[in-house]
């Protein structure tokens, strides 16, 4: 991608082998506005394939997730970006009051919840044994 633009310049800055007017059977020289032109279709390509594997992903998920705070009530079991784990008492605007022991409660904001909590393990990994 680098190699037309460089091409493009030594061309426009090398000394002219004729006269302006140029010889009849002798090609024109591609301008700049040319490369450009041809230039224009790929970078297009390149542009709707970040679309579709960069940005259209990430505004699903972050939707999905918009969804899920806007859906977070009075005992739902959730973890926070800190990685506690807590049961919400209560929701008020931006933040939220945990539980996260018995008579142990905690404030934070609606932004800090990473998820709900499973309480079910991942398909393919054994469930944890408790001693």
């Amino acid at each position: 991608m680098l190699y037309p633009i460089l091409l493009a310049l030594v061309q426009e800055t090398a000394p002219a082998a004729a006269p302006a007017g140029g010889a009849p059977g002798q090609a024109a020289q591609p301008g700049m506005g040319d490369m450009f032109g041809s230039m224009l279709v790929p970078m297009l390509l390149c542009m709707v394939v970040f679309w579709i594997f960069m940005i259209g992903p990430e505004r699903k998920q972050r939707k999905k997730r918009e969804e899920m705070l806007k859906n977070l009530s009075k005992g739902d079991e959730v973890v926070l970006t800190s990685g506690i784990y807590g049961s919400i008492v209560q929701v008020q605007d931006d933040k939220l009051t945990l539980e996260i022991a018995s008579g142990v409660r905690i404030k934070t904001t609606l932004q800090s919840v990473a998820g709900l909590a499973d309480a079910k393990p991942a398909e393919g990994k054994p469930a944890e044994a408790k001693a």
